[in-house]
């Protein structure tokens, strides 16, 4: 917790002081709304790093099917509150806000249900010297993850306008929420599973292969069908 608050502080600082001076250096590159956007979005990671803890308490209390109907909710609501905005024509804002809402709604969701103590937020000193040497693995994946992510948008930036990225942007999010939709719960819901066939190949693979199986074919089906859908859901935007 104490090393992703440190990486998140660093980040929401670097991102309010490039909000701060985009305007003033390249003022060209900063159409309206999006300082504020990027405000939201580095507010948004900060609680983000928070919410996960309540994440990590309901995880080892073994609580993965509301985790699981939870993750759903936050999906719907961030597609159906993306559409929303685009209707309302606020821009940025548009992209901006339904991802900081997740973190929010979290955030709130753990708050009600218990899942912080007092205890989880005290400072240990030399917690981080200590926890140093295990954090090479998980700095390597989350840079992987994030350049699986956002690398496609570094690539498009350079043949597109900033107008034209948005709109990719957009589309990426609606074209990419049946897999956030399905893989979120299935991690939840499934991982009690694996863990009781843990130390039996025969079990794992089996559980590996239905699992690889059910998803490729509930995301393809849900790909295509938001492939029929698109110029319709793109007028009615």
């Amino acid at each position: 917790f104490w090393w992703s608050t440190s990486f998140r502080s660093f980040g929401f600082a670097l991102t309010l002081a490039i909000a701060a001076l985009l305007p003033v250096y390249r003022p060209e590159e900063c159409p309206d709304g999006v300082v504020t956007s990027m405000v939201v979005l580095a507010t948004s990671q900060l609680l983000g790093g928070i919410a996960t803890l309540g994440r990590m308490r309901m995880a080892v209390e073994q609580r993965f099917p509301e985790l699981a109907r939870l993750d759903m909710a936050i999906s719907f609501m961030r597609v159906l509150l993306t559409c929303l905005l685009a209707w309302l024509h606020t821009g940025v804002l548009a992209l901006a806000l339904p991802i900081a809402a997740g973190p929010v709604f979290e955030l709130l969701y753990y708050v009600t249900n218990g899942s912080y103590r007092v205890s989880d937020f005290r400072w240990s000193p030399g917690i981080l010297r200590q926890t140093a040497p295990m954090m090479a693995w998980p700095l390597v994946v989350a840079i992987l993850v994030s350049l699986n992510t956002q690398a496609n948008l570094y690539a498009v930036n350079l043949v597109l306008p900033v107008a034209a990225l948005g709109v990719f942007y957009f589309a990426v999010q609606v074209a990419g929420q049946p897999s956030m939709f399905l893989v979120s719960p299935l991690t939840n819901v499934l991982a009690t599973q694996f863990a009781l066939a843990r130390g039996d190949v025969r079990l794992e693979r089996q559980s590996i292969v239905r699992t690889c199986e059910g998803a490729i074919l509930f995301t393809s089906i849900a790909c295509f069908g938001i492939t029929a859908a698109f110029p319709s859901l793109n007028r009615a935007v």
